[in-house]
C-alpha cells in the first residue's frame, strides 16, 4: 500500500500561509512605522538603548512564522511565511531595506529549529516557547551586527536588558497572544480542516 506523505502541502495550506503572511506583514509594517519609529526619540531621551522601542514590539515580528507553523504544522511553513511577510514589507517600503530579508530568514529558521526539536509532532506551550527562544537568539545575533550594537560598547546589563526584552516580547505577542488567537479560531471550527483543528475536533463536535 502506498503511504501518504503527511508533510506534503495542500492548496488550502498554501493559501492559509499566504493569508497569515499578508496579515502580519501589514501588522509588522504598521508597528514599525507607526509605533516603534515615533518612539525612538522619547525612549532615547529617557535613557534607553538605541532602537529599544523595536525590542519592546519585536515579538510581533515573530508572529507570522510562529502562527503559520502552529496552525499548519509542517516543515518549512514558518520559514516560508516569514520570507513572504518580509517580501511584502520590503515592497511596501520598510525602514531597513534589503536587510529585512536576512531578518525574515533568521526568524523563520528559528521557528523551524524550535518546532523541529519536537519533530513537528508536539504543539503546545513548550514547543512554541522553544521556537520563540530560537527566533530570539538568531535574530539577536543578526541585529547585534546589523543594528550596530557591537560598536556601542554595551555592558552586560544593557545586553541582558535588550535580549530579555525581545524574548519577553516574543513570549507575549507570538506566544500568549498568538496561540490564544489561533486556538480561539480553531475552537470556532474555522480551522477544522487544518492540522491544528485536530486538537479541537471534540469540542466542535460537542
Amino acid at each position: 500500500m502506498m503511504k501518504t506523505n503527511t508533510y506534503a502541502w495542500k492548496l488550502k495550506e498554501i493559501i492559509m500561509l499566504g493569508i497569515i503572511a499578508v496579515i502580519f506583514a501589514l501588522v509588522s509594517f504598521g508597528t514599525a512605522q507607526g509605533i516603534a519609529i515615533p518612539l525612538l526619540l522619547p525612549f532615547a531621551a529617557a535613557g534607553f538603548p538605541p532602537n529599544y522601542p523595536f525590542e519592546v514590539f519585536w515579538g510581533i515580528f515573530f508572529m507570522h512564522a510562529i502562527l503559520a507553523g502552529y496552525i499548519i504544522r509542517k516543515p518549512g511553513v514558518g520559514l516560508c511565511a516569514a520570507m513572504l511577510a518580509v517580501l511584502i514589507q520590503f515592497l511596501m517600503g520598510n525602514a531597513t531595506g534589503p536587510l529585512i530579508f536576512l531578518s525574515g530568514f533568521v526568524t523563520g529558521l528559528g521557528a523551524e529549529i524550535g518546532f523541529a526539536l519536537f519533530r513537528y509532532r508536539i504543539w503546545n506551550w513548550c514547543s512554541i516557547f522553544v521556537a520563540i527562544t530560537a527566533c530570539t537568539i538568531l535574530s539577536f545575533i543578526l541585529t547585534w551586527w546589523t543594528l550596530g550594537y557591537h560598536t556601542m560598547g554595551f555592558g552586560l546589563p544593557t545586553i541582558a536588558l535588550i535580549f530579555c526584552t525581545r524574548l519577553a516580547s516574543g513570549f507575549l505577542f507570538a506566544g500568549i497572544i498568538g496561540k490564544f488567537l489561533a486556538d480561539r479560531l480553531a475552537k470556532t471550527g474555522v480551522l477544522k480542516s487544518y492540522p491544528i483543528g485536530r486538537d479541537f475536533t471534540a469540542d466542535i463536535d460537542e
